[in-house]
């Protein structure tokens, strides 16, 4: 299908299929060119899949814009399968201060699989928060097969919890995945922060800073219900930061919690995890693997081979934090 063009700002559930219902089967659709504009549940071949689909074998070059649950092939999708989808259209989420959920190619995704040589070339944007290469956020999904490969190669950028796979993922599992896009969160919210200092006679003390959540493979990370997140058989090769502010002639990160895999892990397993040759930088919690970590989770195996790290302090509304 060439130059598909569809402009519903102010719509729903916008795609060359609208809405697509259970068990529905669609395979074998090549979307090349156009422009697919919406509000929310935007996506080149479907704005919303219900539980029960399976989507295999699409490729999409058009742009994708919308609001919120935007993504280069599904808007929003429910417990489905999908198999081999390739975009390298843009994809933009355009509303600030919200969740944009914008993904390469599934903006949203509760429970189900995306597997197969699945894989993003285009880049990806978000005002808002939950912004990632493959999926903006996912819950209770699978990322990645056992015996296949997902990757994104085109930079991510979002206000918060942005990663170069998933933007926010909960109680879910990205596995034998890459990213070589690079990742930056240019806003932050706010989180409490235990830190030490000599300005405090407690030797510690606790305070609200700002947060970016970014990460090379996924920006946020936790459990739901009991059910840890896991990430293994991962690596990150792109650059991954916060934004940048200037003060007296100084350059510095303005949110912490950047990590070269994750950049907050709760309640998350990582294993055989590789963040190479980059630069991580943030303001606070920075790390080669994760920025933030805690909860029941475990790390085996992770390596930082060259990442260079560079903090430059946490910062909130008084400036920075001592």
């Amino acid at each position: 299908i060439f130059n598909l063009n569809i402009n519903r700002n102010t719509e729903g559930n916008v795609g060359l299929f609208g809405m697509v219902g259970n068990g529905a089967v669609i395979r074998n659709v090549t979307l090349v060119g156009g422009s697919i504009k919406g509000q929310n549940k935007v996506g080149a071949l479907a704005g919303q899949v219900s539980d029960g689909a399976q989507i295999s074998n699409i490729m999409n070059s058009a742009s994708v814009t919308g609001s919120s649950n935007v993504g280069g092939i599904i808007g929003s999708a429910g417990d489905s399968v999908f198999e081999n989808l390739v975009n390298t259209g843009t994809v933009a989420g355009i509303a600030k201060d919200t969740e944009n959920n914008a993904g390469g190619l599934i903006g949203s995704l509760t429970g189900g699989k995306l597997s197969g040589t699945s894989y993003n070339l285009g880049g990806v944007t978000g005002e808002g928060y939950n912004v990632g290469g493959l999926v903006g956020t996912a819950s209770d999904a699978i990322l990645g097969g056992e015996d296949d490969f997902i990757y994104n190669r085109l930079n991510v950028s979002g206000a918060y919890n942005v990663g170069g796979i998933v933007g926010s993922m909960s109680g879910t599992t990205v596995q034998n995945a890459e990213n070589s896009g690079n990742v930056t969160a240019k806003g932050y919210m706010t989180g409490e922060y235990t830190y030490h200092t000599a300005h405090y006679a407690g030797g510690t003390k606790q305070e609200d800073v700002y947060i970016a959540n970014a990460g090379g493979i996924a920006g946020k990370s936790d459990s739901t219900e009991g059910q840890n997140s896991e990430i293994k058989n991962v690596q990150n090769s792109g650059d991954v930061s916060s934004g940048t502010a200037k003060e007296n002639g100084y350059t510095y990160y303005t949110a912490g919690n950047v990590g070269g895999i994750v950049g907050s892990a709760v309640d998350t397993n990582i294993t055989n995890a590789t963040n190479e040759e980059n630069d991580i930088r943030g303001a606070h919690n920075v790390g080669g693997i994760a920025g933030y970590f805690s909860g029941t989770g475990t790390i085996t195996t992770g390596i930082n081979s060259g990442g260079d790290i560079l903090a430059t302090g946490a910062r909130n509304d008084r400036g920075f934090v001592k």
